[in-house]
């Protein structure tokens, strides 16, 4: 497992008979953009190739105009056993295309987590929603949840109405 801020990754022996949880290894987040980028939300996964990665929301502070352009996820990766990690930044953005052609900008996308099929690929990514702002408006003008005299973009989802966006990956 890893922690809220995915600065760790932790086993256990076992999860149902109570085995203690130790430290596995650490993830450095030195290369990571830093102007308050800040990750949460992570989804840990190991691929049929053994490789770990994780995936998370990401968001800054400073950021809450055009937010079409705000940070919004990230990806850790691993391909020696979750021991050393790397990052990479997107790994999924804020426009989601639907089947009838038309598509819509969302402000922020979080929580994610991902569906496989039973051989072990990717079928789904599940995100939370603000349902109403898009990232072109932005939060700029809101007064709540402020950061800095602004509303940042990661925050438009607390005058709003949030839900689930479920996205079928690939062809």
């Amino acid at each position: 497992m890893t922690n809220q801020p995915t600065s760790q990754i932790f086993t256990t022996p076992s999860l149902t008979s109570g085995g203690a949880w130790s430290l596995y290894s650490n993830i450095s987040h030195a290369s990571l953009p830093q102007d308050e980028y800040h990750v949460e939300d992570p989804f840990l996964w190991v691929d049929k190739r053994e490789n770990w990665h994780i995936i998370n929301h990401a968001y800054s502070n400073y950021q809450y105009d055009n937010c079409t352009f705000s940070y919004l996820s990230a990806h850790f990766f691993s391909q020696d056993d979750g021991v050393t990690w790397s990052w990479s930044s997107q790994p999924y953005d804020h426009i989601v295309s639907y089947d009838d052609g038309t598509s819509h900008d969302y402000v922020t996308l979080e929580r994610p987590n991902l569906h496989f099929s039973s051989t072990g690929e990717l079928t789904h990514i599940n995100l939370a929603a603000d349902l109403v702002t898009t990232g072109a408006t932005g939060c700029m003008n809101r007064t709540s949840h402020t950061h800095f005299g602004h509303c940042n973009c990661d925050n438009c989802k607390w005058n709003d109405h949030a839900g689930t966006i479920i996205i079928v990956l690939g062809d």
